[in-house]
């Protein structure tokens, strides 16, 4: 069902294919805003299972509500208004198998606390993969190499309405949040590497140059002539085939041991 970009579809299929999801399993999408990674989730459990979704953000959970009717009436699918900045989360220990939290861990203060929290409400040997766009690392082919920078730099060093804190360079890190949690080690650790050619609306790069674009307006650092001509630049090397747009999603996968104390 096409209501998310394809970019968003291809990226949720790589998180939860590294999850290994089993039919009849529990699974929590932590943070899911409009639910992206659902239908994979869903389809991964299968009727037998049960996927759990959970967000801050009433909107979404509207939207996941419209278009996931037919999963929430055979109870596939289950949502809830929760701000993972509030401790406890909802939930009893040991319960699921797999946690999702993709381009979450950013914006929450108390990092290590949602990561004991995850710990407890995994069942033991259940998983979680923590992901998130790494946004330091965007790259655009622009001919304006010192603005292009700037303009990245201003966006991953600024906190938006809706986060609570933020941290551009959060993806590299991930890696050393799971260290200093209860799950000590990673199972595994990988990068998606996502690169576009076409300045298209249904992808990533143009998103992104979106959400520069209003970041850099509320900034005395940035002209709006200089940001004009920088998304002008950009449309132009797409017309020419010059287009290059990447940015890089880190991924670290996290188990419950078996045996806990």
């Amino acid at each position: 069902m096409d209501i998310f970009p394809q970019h968003d579809r291809r990226l949720k299929a790589q998180l939860v294919q590294q999850l290994d999801i089993k039919p009849q399993m529990h699974v929590l999408d932590l943070g899911c805003g409009r639910g992206a990674a659902l239908f994979q989730l869903i389809d991964a459990v299968t009727d037998k299972g049960s996927v759990t979704a959970i967000d801050r953000d009433q909107d979404s959970l509207n939207f996941i509500q419209a278009h996931f009717s037919e999963h929430l009436e055979t109870k596939t699918l289950q949502t809830a208004q929760v701000d993972l900045g509030n401790i406890p989360l909802p939930f009893s220990t040991d319960h699921f198998d797999r946690i999702l939290c993709h381009n979450v861990i950013e914006s929450i203060i108390d990092k290590p606390a949602l990561l004991l929290e995850c710990y407890r409400i995994l069942k033991p040997g259940g998983k979680l993969l923590l992901s998130h766009h790494d946004f330091d690392t965007a790259t655009f082919n622009s001919k304006f190499k010192s603005l292009n920078r700037n303009l990245i730099h201003i966006f991953c060093d600024s906190t938006k309405s809706w986060q609570d804190t933020s941290d551009g360079q959060i993806g590299r890190k991930l890696a050393q949040v799971i260290r200093t949690s209860q799950f000590k080690t990673p199972l595994h650790q990988e990068t998606i590497l996502i690169q576009e050619n076409s300045f298209d609306p249904d992808g990533y790069g143009y998103l992104f140059c979106s959400w520069v674009s209003d970041n850099a307006q509320n900034s005395s650092d940035v002209s709006s002539t200089a940001l004009d001509a920088w998304s002008i630049d950009l449309a132009e090397k797409a017309s020419n085939g010059e287009y290059y747009f990447s940015i890089s999603v880190m991924c670290v996968l996290a188990q419950k041991p078996v045996h806990t104390n």
